[in-house]
């Protein structure tokens, strides 16, 4: 399998968009942790920022297991595939309205542009 282009590039994919997500999840701003251990108050903008990172981590994680489960053919669907449990797995966290995408790109887009955001930041 490994002499494919395609499970070559769906590998390269894969890594891409974990390698994406630890950067955007252990870069300072991701999260609020040296603001609220100096006692700072967390903004309205942080929290929906911090929000957005979360989610879009989740989305980059639903990303890497697609592109890896698009790699294992007919046998991907078998319920012993690991593969396949974790594309279930990535998918329902995905599923959950503090991680999903629309739910929370849409809230952090409203506050962007100066509109009240719909939704718990």
């Amino acid at each position: 399998m490994a002499e494919f282009a395609t499970i070559q590039l769906r590998y390269a994919e894969a890594s891409a968009a974990v390698e994406c997500a630890e950067l955007i999840s252990f870069d300072r701003h991701a999260g609020d942790d040296p603001e609220l251990y100096a006692g700072e108050e967390i903004t309205v903008a942080d929290r929906i920022r911090c929000r957005r990172n979360q989610a879009y981590v989740t989305k980059l994680a639903v990303q890497a297991v697609e592109a890896l489960n698009a790699s294992t053919g007919g046998d991907g669907l078998h319920l012993s595939n690991p593969v396949q449990r974790a594309w279930r797995d990535a998918n329902a966290v995905a599923r959950h309205v503090g991680l999903n995408w629309d739910a929370v790109g849409t809230m952090y887009g409203q506050h962007a542009f100066g509109l009240e955001p719909r939704g718990q930041y």
